[in-house]
């Protein structure tokens, strides 16, 4: 009964996650009464079978590391403690990849963190003797356990790749369960400074005095290397005295290479981290104060909404300065906020626009200024502000406010005011529904120009103290982002990289940084007509739905983070929880048919549609030249195609082709997105404005919609009278029936995810049309804000 216990145990844990560190489980069922799980097959040897052979090296030893402290917290994000963290559970294989098994102890708890439940020790002693010397002090007490506990065995585990012995040795049970109570291991053994304070900080014996995430671990680690490198010495062998010429130039030769090693390897300036947040939640925008003493930062923590703070790196905790429902925008040289309030989701998923407004750091009301505004930053002297706009034609730069310098139907990220006054620097993002983009430059004359080519993935950007190089963070593909530098001449390095993804936010005068450490994931949800909950469908770590069969039987979603790779990934899903099924690349979301039997979608690089079966059959690809795309589907007559896109020198329209891709007819005017209804016989535009049109294809004067501000179409009514609308603006997200000819607007139902944390809005969702079943996703960004000192 115990191992079956086990065996059920790790079914609905290890199938739950989908991480490149953790054991895949392809499906779970039972032949009879004899249970059986479908793993993907690993070739290579467990860690306890390579330790035999002795201490791993250094490098080696942080790189294994580094890959089980990831596959942990994937496994914690998702509320999992695994309990058993130990060699025999961990594989390498031939590749060199790491991989966490044996899920069978493990305890589901929620995704709080911190929330344990007691241990059930196993009572056959060969088991315990198997698990207890990297048992916790707290599982060897028989208390509660949470993800702490997994952090004290990852201690125990890396102790043993570093010295080849373990940490807490004995003969017998009571001798080990002393010893994990009682003593402490000889770190002497350990050759690195930083290691050592690592693996002490996770051996802790008390979960309060350990690291308190295993992203911290991670995030360590990534600097361990660094901070112990040393030069290696050189030795010059002595010469015979004959051809001392010859030999003396050698010498000097040698002696010059060795010089000029050491300049660029020598030792790097020991990294400091110091932590500023510690609840669960999601930093908005982080910013020095002038004398770079205190930071001031917005952020939203667990299910409160966003909030403006204070705190100095030299004292804990973080002080309120009472401005709810607000995010920071920049602090001036002369202690002037300027905030964004009553901010909405709008042209894309990735930025919310609010009313700019004003207010001393030293206290006092917000002044409200100007609507619309996504990003601002001050000039040095205080007096002016450069602002991102959004309008209905795209996203406009100022500077000063009121005087346009660039305008782009995508939309522009994180301006930043250059120290001498002279420049902006910005994140130029040709695509309103992608974060991808570059980093570019524009002077007070309109002039600009792109520093860097465009990467998949780019949020955070400042400027150095001097002026000379713009750092930002962003990813060529996937989403883990990197701190980059980049010069005005456009010449690149990497500043900083780690195991998780990270967001610059700022940059003191004194050259100290602003980094946000960030576990960022957009999940799939869904729930069917006879479902009770929600139930998670997610694949990999950035599953964005778009689409929902009439049946409810699978859903349609893409993938284009970190797992999907360098390109965006179009996935079929049964909503029973069986593997998603890979339908093929794309350059956008997909879409599916109302017949469910096919699926469009735009090339990777978006001068083509592409037609993919949902059964067997090959892709189609159909060529639209002159025209940059955005969205496409097709007809379920299989003989139309509609797309979104511009041609060159226009903004957004939606269009009418064929499977030739010939003479594409426009139905909506210039600088409109729109999805069509499932018969293709209209085009539904939302604007952020609330002021939403019906597009008759067939032509003729547009029906206007009543929608609010931040209203999407989630799909259409079985009769095609009514549409079904949900608002992105907070959770829960209201999803109504609206009428469209009539204007008849009712609250149909309220959608909210069980864990909020990190969490404020439905990015997408789509309805049945019997209005019974659904899909939605929703992003989950948890951070971290840390100062770090010693980058450069």
């Amino acid at each position: 009964d115990e191992l079956l216990r086990r065996f059920h145990v790790e079914s609905q844990s290890a199938s739950a996650l989908n991480h490149p560190n953790i054991l895949t489980v392809y499906d779970v069922g039972a032949d009879g009464h004899e249970p059986y799980l479908v793993t993907e097959l690993l070739e290579g040897e467990s860690l306890s079978s390579r330790l035999k052979r002795g201490k791993l090296p250094v490098a080696q030893a942080v790189d294994y590391a580094k890959q089980i402290a990831c596959g942990l917290a994937a496994a914690h994000a998702k509320g999992i403690v695994h309990r058993d963290i130990k060699p025999d559970n961990l594989f390498i294989t031939k590749g060199g990849a790491v991989k966490i098994l044996d899920f069978g102890l493990a305890k589901v708890t929620s995704t709080q963190p911190r929330v344990g439940a007691t241990i059930s020790m196993v009572t056959s002693a060969g088991l315990i003797m198997g698990t207890a010397p990297y048992m916790s002090p707290e599982q060897a007490r028989g208390q509660a356990v949470d993800t702490r506990s997994d952090i004290f065995s990852f201690g125990c585990v890396l102790y043993e790749m570093l010295t080849g012995t373990r940490a807490f040795p004995g003969d017998t049970l009571a001798d080990l369960l002393t010893a994990i109570l009682t003593t402490e291991p000889d770190l002497r053994g350990v050759d690195s400074p930083a290691l050592v304070r690592i693996v002490g900080h996770c051996i802790e014996k008390t979960p309060e005095q350990r690291f308190q995430s295993v992203s911290d671990i991670a995030f360590a680690l990534d600097t361990a290397l660094i901070t112990d490198g040393r030069p290696q010495p050189v030795a010059l062998a002595s010469q015979p005295k004959r051809n001392r010429l010859p030999w003396a130039l050698a010498a000097l030769f040698a002696l010059g290479c060795v010089t000029l090693a050491w300049l660029y390897f020598r030792p790097k300036p020991d990294l400091q981290f110091h932590r500023l947040t510690f609840r669960r939640g999601t930093v908005q925008a982080a910013r020095f104060t002038a004398d770079a003493n205190s930071v001031v930062y917005s952020a939203r923590w667990e299910d409160e909404p966003g909030e403006v703070f204070t705190t100095r790196g030299d004292s804990p905790g973080s002080r309120p300065l009472g401005f709810t429902d607000t995010a920071l925008l920049a602090v001036s040289a002369s202690g002037e906020l300027a905030l964004a309030q009553n901010t909405i989701l709008g042209r894309n998923p990735f930025v919310r626009a609010g009313m700019l407004a004003r207010a001393p750091l030293s206290g006092g009301a917000a002044r409200a200024i100007e609507a619309g505004i996504d990003f601002a930053d001050w000039s040095p002297d205080g007096k002016e502000m450069a602002v991102a706009r959004e309008t209905d034609r795209g996203t406009q730069l100022e500077f000063p406010v009121g005087n346009v310098l660039y305008t782009t139907p995508g939309y522009i990220g994180e301006p930043r005011v250059s120290p001498d006054g002279r420049r902006i620097a910005f994140l130029d993002h040709p695509l309103s529904n992608s974060n991808q983009g570059s980093v570019a430059v524009i002077d007070r004359a309109g002039h600009k120009k792109l520093l860097t080519a465009e990467y998949a993935d780019a949020e955070g950007l400042a400027w150095t103290p001097q002026g000379n190089e713009i750092w930002f963070t962003a990813a060529k593909s996937g989403g883990r982002t990197d701190l980059r530098a980049v010069t005005l001449s456009g010449r690149e390095r990497v500043v900083f990289r780690q195991s998780v993804a990270t967001v610059l936010h700022d940059i003191s005068r004194d050259g100290r940084v602003l980094l946000a450490s960030i576990e960022l994931r957009a999940k799939a949800m869904f729930r069917g007509p006879s479902d009770t909950q929600e139930k998670e469908l997610s694949w990999l770590d950035w599953s964005l739905v778009t689409g929902i069969s009439r049946d409810a039987k699978f859903i349609l979603f893409n993938e284009s983070g970190e797992g999907a790779g360098d390109d965006q990934q179009i996935y079929l899903r049964d909503t029973s929880g069986a593997p998603a099924v890979l339908l093929g690349p794309g350059g956008n979301p997909g879409w599916l048919s109302s017949d469910d039997q096919y699926v469009g979608t735009v090339t990777t690089d978006l001068h083509s549609i592409l037609i993919y079966p949902v059964g067997p059959g090959s892709a189609q690809r159909i060529p639209i030249p002159g025209f940059e795309l955005t969205d496409a589907g097709p007809s379920p007559d299989g003989k139309t195609l509609w797309f979104v896109g511009r041609a060159p020198g226009h903004g957004l329209r939606a269009y009418i082709t064929d499977l030739n891709g010939a003479s594409p007819r426009a139905v909506t005017p210039e600088g409109t997105t729109a999805m069509p209804s499932p018969d293709v016989t209209y085009f539904v535009s939302t604007p952020p404005s609330g002021k939403g049109f019906i597009y008759p294809v067939a032509g003729g004067a547009p029906q206007e919609l009543s929608l609010s501000p931040g209203d999407r179409l989630a799909g259409w009514s079985q009769d095609g009278q009514e549409l079904f609308v949900f608002n992105r603006n907070g959770l829960p997200a209201k999803v109504y029936r609206l009428n469209w000819k009539t204007g008849h607007r009712e609250l149909m139902r309220e959608i909210a995810p069980s864990d909020r944390a990190g969490t404020d809005n439905v990015n997408s969702l789509r309805v049945t049309p019997d209005g019974k079943a659904y899909t939605y996703s929703c992003i989950q960004d948890l951070s971290e804000l840390h100062i770090v000192q010693g980058l450069k």
